[in-house]
């Protein structure tokens, strides 16, 4: 859900949410803390040792003009549109705000990826990959509180 926070300059300077990802593709979206509460959860009870891959992917899959929909209603712009743009745009302003070229086609390819389909869970949900912090809540606490500072 942290990666939503790069959208908040273009939803002060441009009043849209938007990047190259279909607005109707449903993706899994996780708060940090929610991984970081597992990890501790593993490291507690002395089950992690080396390395290990646990599949957590938030509590619902959204879209993102769901998801741009939920930030709006959360900074009081209820109606907060989600534009797709076209790579070659994304690019333009991802690299205007400093982004290496490397990590401009890495980002670009992941986004083709979940536009196609190809970039997806490989597992399905369960109760143990879902986790508590909705983007409504995500929203409220910290997307919205990121978004007046930086006013």
């Amino acid at each position: 859900m942290e990666n939503l926070l790069w959208s908040i300059p273009l939803v002060r300077n441009q009043g849209i949410n938007g990047s190259p990802i279909r607005p109707d593709v449903p993706l899994p979206m996780i708060a940090t803390a929610d991984i970081a509460d597992v990890a501790a959860l593993l490291f507690a009870e002395g089950i992690f040792h080396g390395h290990a891959v646990r599949y957590l992917l938030g509590p619902r899959d959204l879209t993102m003009s769901e998801a741009t929909r939920i930030l709006g209603e959360s900074i009081g712009k209820p109606g907060l549109q989600y534009v797709q743009f076209s790579e070659e745009d994304a690019r333009k302003a991802m690299a205007g705000a400093g982004m290496s070229a490397s990590v401009l086609d890495a980002m670009l390819e992941m986004q083709r990826g979940f536009n196609a389909g190809i970039v997806r869970p490989t597992r399905e949900r369960s109760g143990e990959s879902t986790t508590p912090t909705t983007l409504e809540r995500f929203s409220k606490s910290t997307f919205a509180h990121a978004y007046r500072a930086a006013a």
